[in-house]
């Protein structure tokens, strides 16, 4: 039997506020994926990343859960670092754990 791969999309608010990469995607076998941001424009904006996590149970069907990150950009500061952000969530089936982490580096 083959897992179903856990995917993410990601949307902008304004649209265009952002240059996302990649705007969606698999997770990892881990749980885990790198998204890098880069603004088109200084003001605040709000990136939303819309997950759909499977995990299964071995000999049974497999089963997901959406998740939502919603993650505000505060208006840029010149010449301010790049930073990162860090958002985990433990996923809890009944029987068993798995984990998923993202990491955004912008």
């Amino acid at each position: 039997m083959q897992e179903a791969r856990s995917k993410f999309v990601v949307e902008m608010e304004p649209k265009d506020a952002m240059l996302i990469d990649p705007s969606d995607g698999y997770l990892s076998p881990e749980g885990t994926a790198v998204l890098h941001f880069r603004r088109s424009s200084a003001s605040a904006s709000t990136g939303r990343i819309n997950c759909k996590v499977y995990y299964c149970k071995e000999d049974e069907v497999c089963l997901y859960q959406p998740l939502v990150f919603e993650v505000p950009f505060q208006e840029e500061i010149p010449g301010a670092a790049p930073s990162e952000i860090t958002l985990a969530y433990l996923v809890k089936p009944k029987a068993s754990t798995s984990s998923l982490q993202l990491s955004i580096t912008r």
